[in-house]
């Protein structure tokens, strides 16, 4: 797979807790003429989380209306590595094609980056979702809920950003995934610093 990225900005945003519903992918079809041809392109959209909620640390975390868009195609030719912004996205697809078996078809990805990055607000997150879902697609797999969420906190390294933005809503990551009910109209005020923050 290559990938390649922009990034647009996040000022002036107002949040909203639990949305959007969840991480999704679907495929879009460019038109030709007064006929739509067969679908190429899959578009994926993984919401921010924040984590480490009060005395939820490590173990709560909530979904936001800001989004990563992931644009992914079939491509040509060879499948090729490129180390631009959507390498993880292309990590992951193929480390879940190694743990669940299929093979991938070339791809090329392309990121519209809206979440900061290092800043905490799970944007590495968002990219493994996107390739676990890009996967899923590419290769006509359809993973149980319970290894998608096993798989994203084993690449991740925790599961308190991964899960809520496959899942979306305000999640209990605990030994299994539970959706907490949040208060509707609940709006975040989230203080970003002009320089990144290692946040392990």
């Amino acid at each position: 797979g290559t990938a390649a990225i922009n990034q647009a900005g996040v000022c002036g945003r107002t949040l909203v807790a639990g949305g959007p519903p969840r991480a999704h992918a679907y495929w879009q079809s460019e038109p030709s003429g007064a006929r739509m041809q067969a679908p190429t392109m899959l578009r994926i959209e993984v919401p921010a989380t924040l984590a480490n909620l009060g005395s939820g640390y490590d173990a709560l975390g909530v979904a936001v209306t800001l989004t990563n868009v992931f644009e992914v195609s079939v491509a040509d030719g060879p499948a090729q590595t490129d180390v631009s912004g959507s390498q993880l996205v292309v990590d992951t697809a193929r480390a879940a094609a190694a743990a669940f078996g299929e093979a991938l078809p070339p791809f090329h990805v392309n990121q519209v980056e809206r979440i900061p990055r290092s800043r905490g607000m799970g944007s590495s997150a968002t990219a493994r979702v996107a390739g676990l879902l890009a996967y899923q697609s590419l290769c006509d797999v359809e993973l149980h809920i319970d290894d998608q969420l096993a798989f994203l906190a084993e690449a991740e390294g925790h599961p308190d950003n991964a899960w809520p933005a496959l899942l979306g809503g305000l999640v209990l990551c605990g030994g299994r995934a539970k959706r907490l009910e949040i208060a509707s109209g609940w709006t975040l005020a989230v203080v970003i610093p002009p320089h990144e923050v290692s946040t392990p």
